[in-house]
């Protein structure tokens, strides 16, 4: 029997999740605030969503996310999946998981992450993600709300790694954009892959998370795709950075500043972290930041 499942957002994203639910056989009901999507099912009435579905997916920007949930009419009989990737800067928990019981009465709440670009989805290609949640029937009512030949879905009780990981590759894929948009050569491109995703194990450590979600789907391999196309907004905004040009999307940057006061928080150094914050506010040039990176003490690897 079909999953009715309801899609906050009709952007690139928001579309491409609702072509995977219907690649999965399920039925899905998109909002829209101004064009309605095409060939897929879409309401510009969000209450509607409350009402239709029983599995709720949130496709808008950070940023947008408590408006979103808000206005769904949503109940504790929902169960919402976060799509959308970041960390809330203007609260002190950070978590976008952490929006939903706070704006809504539902909640039973997860995370969808892994290395799918909107593009690639709605060009018809595959891709793969990973559902978190603390609950066993989220996990298993989003794997069955997307999982298809087209697109498959893993599943994992590390909400809160998933969910970091997802943040961090965002920062991570601004450093290689910047870097790619310099000129900066292969080799460095490498380090700041490696180094990127170790400082953000390093930070998955110190706030319980496991640090080895990092080097799966939702880290390396999400790392992988973001920085494989420059429509990606984060890559996008890191060559945009290195060209002159201020980002299109400022939720990379946004992003990056709220990962720094959250290792603050734990006590952990992102060196890397701080390289991007520290450029997008236009205080170092990519050069100058790069070369003290590089001359930062030797440590230990990994």
């Amino acid at each position: 029997m079909s999953m009715k499942v309801g899609i906050l957002g009709s952007g690139p994203w928001g579309r491409a999740l609702g072509q995977l639910v219907q690649a999965a056989g399920n039925e899905p009901l998109l909002t829209y605030r101004r064009n309605a999507p095409r060939r897929l099912p879409a309401t510009s009435d969000p209450t509607e969503i409350g009402r239709f579905a029983e599995v709720v997916l949130v496709a808008v920007p950070p940023n947008q996310i408590a408006d979103a949930v808000a206005s769904a009419a949503l109940g504790p009989q929902h169960r919402v999946i976060i799509a959308a990737r970041g960390l809330e800067p203007e609260s002190r928990s950070f978590w976008l998981s952490e929006i939903i019981p706070r704006e809504t009465p539902a909640l039973r709440v997860g995370v969808l992450g892994g290395p799918a670009v909107a593009a690639d989805l709605l060009a018809g290609r595959r891709g793969a993600g990973v559902v978190a949640s603390p609950y066993q029937d989220v996990q298993r009512l989003g794997v069955e709300a997307l999982m298809s030949s087209r697109y498959r879905v893993y599943h994992s009780d590390d909400m809160r790694g998933v969910e970091l990981a997802g943040a961090m590759v965002q920062v991570i894929a601004v450093a290689v954009g910047m870097t790619d948009g310099m000129g900066m050569g292969a080799g460095l491109r490498g380090v700041v892959f490696a180094r990127g995703l170790a400082e953000g194990s390093r930070l998955a450590s110190s706030l319980g998370a496991d640090p080895r979600t990092f080097s799966g789907l939702v880290g390396a391999g999400d790392l992988t795709s973001s920085c494989s196309h420059t429509e990606h907004p984060a890559y996008g905004a890191g060559l945009s950075m290195a060209r002159g040009r201020d980002p299109a999307s400022q939720d990379p940057i946004n992003t990056a500043g709220a990962a720094l006061a959250l290792a603050k928080r734990y006590g952990v150094e992102l060196p890397l972290t701080t390289a991007v914050w520290a450029v997008a506010r236009k205080d170092v040039p990519i050069p100058a930041v790069m070369q003290k990176l590089m001359e930062r003490p030797v440590t230990q690897e990994l």
